[in-house]
């Protein structure tokens, strides 16, 4: 999970912002997450993939 979000602020890097916000539902500060509401590895990259799809759909040129 926390390799996804890195990659994710490398390859976009005017979006370090929103990786910080992931980063921090990933390591909270005080209280864990529980095991069984953590956002498994999966879901994180389905989730920085769905990113990736739509930042490449708005900064292509229109069709």
């Amino acid at each position: 999970m926390k390799e996804s979000i890195r990659f994710f602020s490398k390859k976009y890097p005017a979006y370090e912002s929103i990786a910080k916000q992931l980063w921090e539902l990933v390591e909270p500060t005080g209280n864990a997450i529980p095991p069984e509401e953590a956002p498994t590895t999966e879901t994180v990259l389905a989730f920085v993939k769905e990113l990736e799809d739509k930042f490449r759909s708005a900064t292509s040129p229109a069709k």
